[in-house]
């Protein structure tokens, strides 16, 4: 595939564009700036919600739409795109099942992050670079408040590394047909609506921009990004990704902390890219 086909580039940020101390290296800012000089789109698709993830892409001097929320959002400044919400009852149901494997959910609602009270999980979370939550007491009645117009985009499930994995198998069999849930990391459960995820959002997004699956390239690292990385002309894992994702990818360039993403837009720029 000749670089002159890439017309949009879509990449995570957390492990991938970002370095393991949240550093966003010269050489990346520099690579993205050219691609867009170049005339190719760049955007950011992330777990993140959009005003923690728009600085990141103001530093970028990105224009088009962002991808959040685990793929539940494209907005850009002026306006939200695309929104799929998981329905009021489906959030409830996770909250009881979360409880009942002693995970700890973080729901996503508008511009904000909601927990029901303050642990070491929601710390942790806001350690990762996350908003910091809203406290609401009881989730479920909190939940019941909500109208159709400011319905949960998507719920992040926080657990031990180890316990989440193995619990992964068995909350995608309980919600199967009703709930997309996936890993973005070790303890970090990601739910969205069925069906929802990074690829619907960018795929939705390349429909609005008029441009085709094959002249899209995505770079990521985690589980959730695995999808985007199959479906997209050209997908790009990082050094630092598991082994599935490495072996999904189309390439796989230097880690996150060495500068990965600014390799493979450069691959894309030098005409290096071949199927």
């Amino acid at each position: 595939m000749k670089p002159s086909n890439i017309r949009l580039i879509a990449i995570d940020i957390d492990d991938t564009l970002l370095t393991s101390t949240g550093m966003l290296l010269p050489s990346v800012v520099s690579a993205v700036q050219r691609a867009q000089a170049a005339g190719i789109m760049v955007t950011l698709a992330t777990g993140r919600t959009y005003p923690i993830a728009a600085p990141i892409a103001e530093r970028l001097d990105l224009t088009t739409p962002l991808i959040t929320n685990n793929g539940a959002v494209v907005r850009s400044r002026r306006s939200v795109h695309h929104h799929w919400p998981i329905a009021r009852d489906m959030a409830v149901c996770v909250y009881s099942a979360a409880v009942a494997h002693g995970l700890t959910p973080l729901f996503f609602q508008g511009d904000g992050v909601y927990a029901e009270a303050r642990d070491e999980r929601t710390d942790y979370y806001v350690s990762l670079g996350g908003m910091p939550p809203g406290f609401v007491g009881d989730a479920p009645r909190w939940l019941d408040t909500l109208t159709a117009a400011d319905e949960v985009s998507n719920i992040l499930l926080i657990g031990e590394p180890g316990a989440a994995s193995s619990l992964l198998p068995e909350l995608q069999a309980q919600f199967a047909g009703r709930l997309q849930i996936t890993l973005s990391k070790p303890g970090l459960i990601e739910v969205t609506a069925h069906g929802v995820s990074k690829w619907k959002a960018l795929s939705a997004l390349a429909g609005e921009l008029a441009i085709a699956r094959e002249h899209i390239m995505a770079i990521g690292d985690s589980l959730n990004d695995l999808e985007m990385l199959q479906r997209a002309g050209i997908g790009v894992a990082v050094a630092n990704a598991p082994v599935r994702v490495r072996k999904a990818a189309d390439f796989v360039v230097p880690s996150h902390d060495e500068g990965g993403v600014a390799v493979a837009v450069q691959m894309c720029l030098n005409g290096r890219l071949e199927p």
